[in-house]
C-alpha cells in the first residue's frame, strides 16, 4: 500500500460518496488526529470498493470502531417525488417522475 493509517488512533466522520467511478462504492473518512505512515496527517481519506455490500461492511466496521457516520443532509430543495426522475434500464433514457402524476405507483429503491 501508499500508505497505512492507525485508524485505532484517530477520530473523525464517514460518510459514503456519490461521485464514484462506474461500478465504485466510494466512502470517505474525514480524519482528525492520527499520522499514516508516510508521516503526512490527512484530513480525508477516500476509499472504495468495488461492491455495495463490501461498502456496507467497512462502513460498519469504521462505526462500530467509533468513528461517527456522516448522514447526507437533506437540503430541502425536493418537495415531490414528481421532481425526481430516473433512468429507464432497457432504454437508457432519462424519464420524469412528473409523468405519474395523479397515478398511483410503487417506487422501490433497488440499490439499497
Amino acid at each position: 500500500p501508499e500508505a497505512t493509517y492507525q485508524l485505532s488512533m484517530c477520530s473523525g466522520h464517514v460518510r459514503e460518496l456519490e461521485d464514484c467511478k462506474e461500478g465504485l462504492y466510494c466512502f470517505e473518512i474525514q480524519a482528525g488526529d492520527c499520522k499514516g505512515s508516510d508521516g503526512r496527517e490527512p484530513s480525508k481519506l477516500k476509499l472504495c470498493t468495488g461492491s455495495s455490500s463490501e461498502q456496507l461492511l467497512w462502513l460498519q466496521a469504521f462505526t462500530q470502531g467509533g468513528v461517527l457516520y456522516e448522514q447526507e443532509k437533506d437540503d430541502g430543495s425536493v418537495r415531490s417525488l414528481h421532481e425526481l426522475s430516473a433512468v429507464d434500464m432497457l432504454t437508457g433514457q432519462e424519464v420524469p417522475f412528473s409523468q405519474y402524476a395523479g397515478k398511483v405507483c410503487l417506487v422501490v429503491n433497488v440499490a439499497s
